[in-house]
This record gives structure tokens, C-alpha cells and sequence, in this order.
């Protein structure tokens, strides 16, 4: 609706999260913050990734991309690299 729009969480396996933001709404500015999280959180949101059965999901009820723009989501673990 306001142009290109995007959300990204990036997790590495030595802590580092990375967050992008960018709507555009009202003019708005790319948000980029990082922070480092510990091991407890990297092994909650692996457990949440694994438990909710993604990685063995496949795209064929993804949303088609339309005018409205399209919806992608990536996730790499451990040696499973899943891409919608």
C-alpha cells in the first residue's frame, strides 16, 4: 500500500539478531537495530522453528504475489533451508 514494505529478523548461531523495518508509511525511514541475544534464546527460537513443523512444509498454499506486492519467508537450520 505504501510502496515497497518489508520486515526481517536475521538470527546467527554466535547470537547476533538483526531487525529491519522498512513501511514507508508516512514517509518513514528504514529501522535497523542489532543486538546479541544468548544461547537460551537461540535455543527457544530453534525449538519454536522445529516444533512447529515449517521446515517440512512446502509452498504449494503460499499467496501467489499480486498487486498488492508478495509475502516471502526464509529459514536456514542447521542443514534444512527452506524458502517461500
Amino acid at each position: 500500500m505504501f510502496g515497497h514494505e518489508f520486515l526481517e529478523f536475521e538470527f546467527k548461531p554466535n547470537g547476533r539478531l538483526r531487525y529491519a523495518n522498512n513501511s514507508q508509511y508516512k514517509a518513514d525511514t528504514l529501522i535497523r537495530k542489532e543486538v546479541y541475544v544468548n544461547d537460551i534464546i537461540l535455543q527457544e527460537l530453534r525449538r519454536i522453528v522445529v516444533e512447529s513443523g515449517v521446515l517440512e512444509q512446502d509452498d504449494k498454499d503460499w499467496p501467489e504475489p499480486d498487486k498488492g506486492g508478495k509475502q516471502e519467508m526464509e529459514i536456514v537450520l542447521d542443514n534444512k533451508h527452506i524458502s517461500f
